[in-house]
């Protein structure tokens, strides 16, 4: 995971904690709204992801501004949470500005292909459509 966040830290123009609490905020989303099939190769080819977000333990963020909202009204309407408004807002509440998160999201991306491969992120991409709108 070293690896992730000092591509995080540089790419985004984060410190070491913020890259870090990305870094949880991307595995902590892909865990809860990834299938367990490409949840499971996407850890497989992250060995240290699990062991990770497991230290981060579930970190509740507090409710903040029009990601909150717009988060609010998806849930209410479609019963489901957005996954990509959850990333943004709970990067967002980590303290990145939106090109930070963007950023980070690309390499997100980019680190989970080199790592997992195109097939992987296809499949993360088809079971999170959001994401396609990052790369």
């Amino acid at each position: 995971m070293e690896e992730f966040i000092d591509r995080l830290s540089t790419s985004a123009s984060l410190d070491r904690a913020a890259a870090q609490r990305a870094a949880f905020t991307f595995l902590n989303i892909a865990k809860r709204h990834l299938s367990a099939s490409v949840a499971t190769d996407l850890f497989h080819a992250l060995p240290d992801a699990k062991a990770f977000i497991e230290q981060g333990g579930e970190q509740p963020r507090p409710a903040s501004g029009l990601e909150e909202m717009m988060s609010s009204a998806i849930k209410n309407a479609l019963g489901v949470e957005d996954p990509l408004v959850a990333i943004i807002g709970d990067l967002k509440a980590a303290g990145l500005t939106s090109n930070q998160a963007l950023l980070a999201g690309q390499e997100f991306l980019r680190f989970a292909q080199e790592k997992a491969g195109p097939s992987v992120i296809a499949r993360m991409t088809d079971e999170i459509p959001g994401l396609r709108r990052i790369n």
